[in-house]
């Protein structure tokens, strides 16, 4: 989510809620449950981001390193 309206705040909290359903109520195989319970929610200036992946850790790496280099 790219917050042009300065509530990153706001965007993480969206996400972080959405992470909590995807944990707590819509994960309930075992490697689904392992999925989202290894999911990130986080912050690169103004972009919130909700990434739920097997290689979450990596995949941020690789979006990190991809909004810098676009000038994020």
């Amino acid at each position: 989510i790219e917050a042009n309206d300065g509530k990153i705040e706001d965007a993480k909290a969206d996400l972080t809620a959405r992470q909590d359903k995807l944990i707590n109520v819509d994960a309930f195989y075992p490697d689904s449950k392992a999925i989202a319970e290894n999911s990130i929610v986080g912050t690169y200036n103004n972009i919130a981001y909700f990434i739920a992946a097997e290689n979450a850790a990596e995949s941020e790496e690789v979006l990190l390193a991809e909004l810098e280099k676009s000038g994020y």
